[in-house]
């Protein structure tokens, strides 16, 4: 009988690594049946995230920092976050802001431009950006219009299609793209914004301290244990633990950005 338990790695589970997070999760699901929790044996790719997020049946999860501290505020636990060989080791990440090999290389000269993203509510395609503008003083409503494409990937292709100016991406989504999209090849790196901490592994609001400890622990030994093929396809490199208090600093750039707009039009 299928475990009603569900556990997701949706946040970079492009259809190319499918096979690698597979064997991921068998190693973290097998590291908990070393300490006695019985854990899904596959990824659930069937139940939508945000329904998945807030279910009572939450094993393990990854999330956005930006819903954690918005619509998933104190209604999950953080267990902590991978470290990926494109942010650093203390499981932080940041945002490249790409556009067309061709086009300026300064953020300033693309004012009245369209720039994608992939969600309001994505740190790393939209807060990251106006914290970025914020951080270097650009005139409110600096570009011409906002395009929503629905992910990191469609605003790649969306950039380099010309539909859209530029873009920001997160820099797992930009390693996963320059593997994996041949049009990344026509793309540059205009700008980073801030690092800021990577996206949560999350459990349950009602899991016990020794079970966000033995899960904790599970992952890991998981990373550890990665083999060298899917840990180079997947960037990751190793757990680190956190709580939902190291990601206050994503609730303080949402509010140190509430009056600046990226666009007049959106």
């Amino acid at each position: 009988m299928p475990s009603l338990l569900i556990a997701q790695l949706p946040m970079y589970d492009w259809p190319e690594v499918h096979e690698a997070n597979d064997r991921l999760w068998q190693i973290v699901a097998s590291e908990c049946k070393n300490r006695s929790i019985s854990a899904p044996e596959d990824l659930n790719r069937s139940v939508e995230t945000l329904q998945a997020w807030r279910s009572p049946n939450l094993f393990l999860s990854q999330t956005c920092g930006l819903p954690l501290v918005t619509r998933l505020r104190h209604q999950v636990t953080v267990l902590g976050s991978f470290s990926y060989a494109t942010g650093d080791q203390e499981g932080n990440y940041h945002s490249v802001i790409i556009a067309q090999q061709d086009c300026p290389d300064t953020l300033n000269q693309f004012n009245n431009k369209i720039l994608a993203i992939n969600g309001y509510d994505s740190y790393s395609g939209y807060l990251a950006m106006k914290v970025l503008m914020t951080a270097r003083q650009m005139p409110n409503a600096f570009f011409k219009t906002i395009l929503v494409t629905g992910s990191h990937r469609e605003s790649i292709h969306a950039v380099a299609d010309g539909k859209a100016d530029l873009a920001a991406i997160d820099c797992v989504s930009w390693h996963l793209a320059t593997n994996f999209e041949r049009v990344s090849n026509t793309l540059k790196i205009i700008a980073t914004a801030p690092t800021r901490p990577g996206l949560p592994l999350i459990t349950a609001p009602h899991a016990s301290q020794a079970r966000v400890s033995m899960l904790r622990d599970a992952l890991k030994c998981g990373t550890k244990r990665l083999d060298n093929q899917s840990r180079k396809i997947l960037g990751i490199t190793s757990f680190v633990t956190k709580n939902e208090n190291d990601y206050g600093v994503i609730h303080d750039d949402l509010k140190s950005t509430v009056s600046y707009s990226l666009s007049a039009v959106n």
